[in-house]
């Protein structure tokens, strides 16, 4: 069994992208909100306390050798690319006129992503 079969990754990460559109109330005419791979790898952190733990991973960071926020979004690129994951879909943001974003998790840690590596962006399809 895989990791991230072994992890249910798939049904932590739609419990995640599910949510936030739920938090926000009324669908906006955007559609639904983008997560990055961070802020999805910090709200499973958040929903199950020990998982970070249980995995031996960091969410992620610059410098970070076992992240998280990598694996996950690396899994959902191929996944979706296979077509594995239908109803998900994944964007890249731009690294123009940006140089690092920060990422506070529950705890107020900080984790810094920079943006010369791409940051991949996730959401449930409409």
């Amino acid at each position: 069994m895989s990791r991230w079969d072994q992890w249910e990754m798939e049904a932590k990460i739609r419990e995640v992208l599910q949510a936030v559109e739920n938090d926000r109330g009324e669908s906006h005419h955007f559609g639904r909100p983008l997560f990055t791979a961070y802020q999805i790898a910090i709200a499973i952190g958040k929903r199950y306390p020990g998982f970070l733990e249980e995995t031996g991973m960091e969410i992620g960071g610059e410098g970070s050798d076992s992240s998280l926020a990598r694996y996950i979004a690396q899994q959902l690129s191929v996944k979706i690319k296979e077509g594995a994951i239908e109803d998900m879909e994944g964007f890249l943001l731009a690294a123009d006129h940006v140089k690092e974003i920060d990422f506070i998790d529950p705890s107020r840690a900080e984790f810094e992503a920079n943006v010369t590596n791409d940051i991949s962006l996730f959401r449930i399809k409409e």
